[in-house]
């Protein structure tokens, strides 16, 4: 008898959502970085800027920053890669470059 309770034991409860599961149930929406209706000024801008900011981010490619179209979350995340940095500090260097530039 005590074998078979064992074998119960080592399964598995499934049907009970791990504590991610629950926290990625909660998430509702994300805001985007900027408004919908402002994005399209944004993508304007960016085209305008690319260059400023190959200048800012060696690191990164012309192509990357286009397809990054100016969103300060892609942004962030491909200089913080890139340049192996926090992301504090990445975000932080976002919001002035694009404060600068008038986009922010």
């Amino acid at each position: 008898m005590k074998s078979q309770m064992h074998k119960n034991a080592d399964k598995t409860d499934l049907s009970h959502p791990t504590n991610a599961e629950q926290a990625a149930d909660k998430i509702t929406s994300v805001k985007p970085a900027v408004p919908a209706a402002d994005a399209s000024k944004v993508k304007g801008k960016w085209d305008s800027q690319v260059k400023a900011a190959k200048h800012e981010w060696s690191k990164l490619s012309e192509a990357e920053l286009q397809k990054s179209a100016g969103n300060s979350q892609q942004l962030t995340g491909l200089i913080q890669q890139r340049y192996a940095i926090e992301r504090h500090v990445a975000e932080k260097q976002v919001k002035a470059f694009l404060a600068k530039c008038n986009m922010a």
